[in-house]
């Protein structure tokens, strides 16, 4: 009599199970998203161009679809408007890990600088072969997974917010935890600095700000644009705070260019700079642009970045032959002789800015590209994506350098006034490379921009021939 009484109860099992399966409301959901909105997935394109912010636009579309799901692994309309709340994810079908997989390799691939002879080679690493991006490993795609729902719900607020016309994205950087950027993306050192910061910069105090004029008068400036490019194209530090050297090497890349009226500007050595300039600044440990000007004077000039191309290390002297290497012992850094000679930029000085002053900022940079230090240590910097930086939270405690191409006033957006800020994160973050930082922002400029500014001076015309052929 009970296996009687059990069969039925088997079969409705069986056939709810079933149901299940078949029911678009399952799991398995996940695999069977609309065309439409994952039509992404049938793209031939390996690495397709998509700005930085459409990928936020892509995650939240895929979890607005996924959330409709009877999956437990989301909240409901009334929580979130229909963006998914919780995600479990360690689950391998989760519908976020195929999208991360395409963002790996957008974001990774042409990662390596490409100075002015690679733009056509970028796919290619230094050494000529292949680069590909590593396989990414599930603890990125939760730190990525994480940001873009920081990402999406950021940019809901500052939506909302009229002062600020800025946004988020899943830039190059999406998928490191806001400490690993603290660590690998940053690299103006207080100990290179605080010689430079304790006897000249003497900081004016509060109320004493000049900030630029609205509009700046009617003018624009961007060292960008032909005929007199005097800027190269966007780099990648890597994971080294070395931010220092390319802040200072593009400076240099700019006066050289002006000055010897060779354009566009040539593409020369960070990397010089991380393996010679060891006495006051600390390679991927961090430095000053001052300083980095004040080696490149005493040694004569600096070499080109197809000669010494960048490492992202500094370069160490090999142990004597025989010896084991010996972690605990200090090595010397090998600064090469047979190319540090090899100066195709000179330079014969450098000179501060007046700090505080928004006013000598703009005459500074009206007629070079000005090495500046920020604070870019927050998340909404690492993964700023574009439009004109207004966050007045955004302090004064220097820790990046980069590089001041120009200033402008987007009249399309409240006619807002903004300086043009080289980064070196690659061009993969932000506006392609750059970012856009608000002025008039007291005591000392967005992010401390009027703090601490700096250029280098050039009153000869030497130039390498073959620097300028290259």
């Amino acid at each position: 009599m009970a296996k009687m009484m059990m069969s039925p109860l088997i079969f409705v099992v069986v056939v709810v199970f079933v149901l299940q399966i078949l029911s678009p409301t399952h799991n398995n959901y996940y695999t069977t998203a609309s065309a439409a909105t994952l039509k992404w997935k049938s793209s031939s394109d390996e690495y397709p161009p998509t700005p930085a912010d459409d990928w936020a636009s892509l995650v939240e579309a895929v979890l607005k679809e996924t959330s409709s799901s009877s999956s437990p692994s989301y909240h409901g309309e009334e929580e979130g408007e229909g963006v998914m709340m919780m995600m479990q994810l360690e689950d391998e079908n989760h519908p976020l890990r195929e999208v991360y997989t395409r963002w790996h390799k957008w974001a990774h691939h042409h990662c390596h600088h490409n100075d002015e002879k690679k733009k056509k080679e970028s796919e290619h690493d230094d050494g000529g072969e292949q680069q590909q991006p590593p396989p990414p490993p599930a603890t990125r795609f939760h730190t990525w997974a994480k940001n873009a729902m920081y990402v999406i719900e950021r940019n809901k607020e500052l939506r909302n917010d009229p002062t600020k016309e800025y946004r988020l994205g899943l830039g190059y950087l999406a998928d490191l935890t806001h400490e690993e950027f603290l660590n690998t993306r940053l690299g103006v050192n207080d100990d290179a600095g605080r010689a430079r910061l304790a006897a000249k910069v003497h900081l004016p105090p509060d109320g004493s700000f000049e900030p630029a004029p609205k509009h700046f008068g009617g003018t624009s400036v961007d060292w960008r644009k032909e005929p007199r490019q005097a800027v190269t194209s966007v780099k990648n530090q890597k994971q080294c705070g070395s931010c220092w050297a390319f802040s200072a090497v593009a400076a240099v890349e700019g006066v050289q260019a002006l000055a010897t009226n060779a354009f566009p500007a040539v593409s020369l050595s960070e990397q010089e700079l991380l393996d010679c300039d060891t006495k006051r600044d600390m390679g991927c440990g961090g430095g000053i642009m001052d300083n980095a000007f004040a080696w490149i004077e005493s040694n004569g000039g600096l070499d080109t970045y197809s000669d010494w191309t960048y490492e992202a290390k500094r370069d160490y002297a090999p142990p004597p032959a025989g010896e084991r290497p010996n972690p605990f012992k200090p090595r010397k850094v090998l600064c090469d002789a047979t190319r540090v000679r090899r100066d195709a930029a000179t330079i014969d000085g450098h000179e501060d800015v007046k700090p505080g002053s928004e006013v000598a900022l703009m005459k500074a940079v009206a007629k070079q590209p000005v090495s500046v230090a920020i604070q870019a240590n927050h998340l909404d910097f690492q993964l700023y994506s574009g439009g004109v930086f207004s966050d007045i939270n955004c302090g004064t405690q220097l820790d990046h350098g980069v590089l001041l191409v120009g200033y402008g006033t987007d009249y399309d957006v409240n006619g807002t006034d903004y300086w043009i800020v080289k980064n070196s994160w690659s061009d993969k973050w932000g506006e392609d490379g750059y970012i856009r930082l608000a002025t008039g922002v007291a005591p000392r400029g967005m992010c401390g921009i009027a703090s601490m500014a700096s250029y280098p001076l050039k009153n000869t015309t030497t130039v390498l021939e073959a620097a300028l052929a290259a």
